[in-house]
Protein backbone atom coordinates (compact mmCIF):
# COMPACT_ATOMS: atom_id res chain seq x y z
CA UNK A 1 0.00 0.00 0.00
CA UNK A 2 2.97 2.18 0.42
CA UNK A 3 3.97 2.58 -3.01
CA UNK A 4 0.45 3.44 -4.01
CA UNK A 5 0.58 5.71 -1.98
CA UNK A 6 3.86 6.95 -3.04
CA UNK A 7 2.93 6.64 -6.60
CA UNK A 8 -0.64 8.47 -5.88
CA UNK A 9 1.21 11.52 -4.30
CA UNK A 10 3.46 11.54 -7.87
CA UNK A 11 0.79 11.16 -9.97
CA UNK A 12 -0.85 14.33 -8.20
CA UNK A 13 1.70 16.35 -8.21
CA UNK A 14 2.10 16.06 -12.28
CA UNK A 15 -1.73 16.57 -12.50
CA UNK A 16 -1.66 19.46 -10.10
CA UNK A 17 0.01 21.12 -12.83
CA UNK A 18 -2.82 20.36 -15.48
CA UNK A 19 -5.83 21.68 -13.13
CA UNK A 20 -8.36 22.50 -15.50
CA UNK A 21 -10.46 25.32 -14.20
CA UNK A 22 -13.62 24.56 -15.39
CA UNK A 23 -15.70 21.78 -14.12
CA UNK A 24 -17.27 20.86 -17.49
CA UNK A 25 -13.87 19.98 -19.18
CA UNK A 26 -13.18 18.09 -15.62
CA UNK A 27 -15.93 15.87 -15.56
CA UNK A 28 -15.15 15.48 -19.90
CA UNK A 29 -11.66 14.41 -18.63
CA UNK A 30 -12.95 11.83 -15.95
CA UNK A 31 -15.25 10.41 -18.55
CA UNK A 32 -12.17 9.83 -21.21
CA UNK A 33 -10.24 8.25 -18.37
CA UNK A 34 -12.94 6.24 -17.27
CA UNK A 35 -14.24 4.89 -21.05
CA UNK A 36 -10.58 3.74 -21.54
CA UNK A 37 -10.02 2.64 -17.89
CA UNK A 38 -13.53 0.32 -18.87
CA UNK A 39 -12.36 -0.64 -22.68
CA UNK A 40 -8.91 -2.11 -21.15
CA UNK A 41 -10.82 -3.73 -18.21
CA UNK A 42 -13.05 -5.43 -20.94
CA UNK A 43 -11.06 -6.76 -23.14
CA UNK A 44 -12.88 -4.11 -25.81
CA UNK A 45 -8.88 -2.89 -25.94
CA UNK A 46 -6.00 -5.04 -26.32
CA UNK A 47 -2.44 -4.11 -26.83
CA UNK A 48 -0.49 -7.20 -28.01
CA UNK A 49 2.25 -8.13 -25.53
CA UNK A 50 5.89 -9.46 -26.69
CA UNK A 51 6.92 -12.55 -25.00
CA UNK A 52 9.70 -10.88 -23.48
CA UNK A 53 7.76 -7.84 -21.94
CA UNK A 54 5.59 -10.43 -20.43
CA UNK A 55 7.79 -12.00 -18.46
CA UNK A 56 9.00 -8.92 -17.30
CA UNK A 57 5.66 -8.10 -15.89
CA UNK A 58 5.19 -11.31 -14.74
CA UNK A 59 7.82 -10.65 -11.93
CA UNK A 60 6.02 -7.43 -10.53
CA UNK A 61 2.83 -9.17 -10.85
CA UNK A 62 0.86 -7.71 -13.92
CA UNK A 63 -0.19 -10.51 -16.66
CA UNK A 64 -0.01 -8.45 -19.84
CA UNK A 65 0.39 -5.02 -21.46
CA UNK A 66 -3.78 -4.01 -20.51
CA UNK A 67 -2.84 -4.97 -16.62
CA UNK A 68 -0.22 -2.16 -17.20
CA UNK A 69 -2.69 0.68 -18.72
CA UNK A 70 -5.45 -0.77 -16.48
CA UNK A 71 -3.47 0.11 -13.51
CA UNK A 72 -2.07 3.13 -15.15
CA UNK A 73 -5.83 4.31 -16.11
CA UNK A 74 -6.84 3.30 -12.53
CA UNK A 75 -4.61 5.78 -10.59
CA UNK A 76 -5.01 8.22 -12.98
CA UNK A 77 -9.01 8.19 -12.41
CA UNK A 78 -8.17 8.06 -8.69
CA UNK A 79 -6.13 10.98 -8.55
CA UNK A 80 -7.13 13.38 -11.00
CA UNK A 81 -9.78 14.64 -8.40
CA UNK A 82 -10.15 17.99 -6.19
CA UNK A 83 -7.85 16.39 -4.12
CA UNK A 84 -4.80 16.37 -6.02
CA UNK A 85 -3.88 19.83 -4.00
CA UNK A 86 -4.11 17.60 -0.74
CA UNK A 87 -2.00 14.90 -2.21
CA UNK A 88 0.52 17.20 -3.04
CA UNK A 89 0.93 18.66 -0.16
CA UNK A 90 1.12 15.19 1.71
CA UNK A 91 3.91 14.31 -0.94
CA UNK A 92 5.96 16.88 -0.42
CA UNK A 93 5.70 17.17 3.89
CA UNK A 94 7.05 13.39 3.40
CA UNK A 95 10.23 14.55 1.36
Amino acid sequence: MEILRKISGWLAIQLDKLKVASPVVFIIIQAILMALFTAFANNTLNLPTPEWLGKVLNTVGLVDLDGVFTTLLGLLVATVSPRTAKLKAEYLNEK
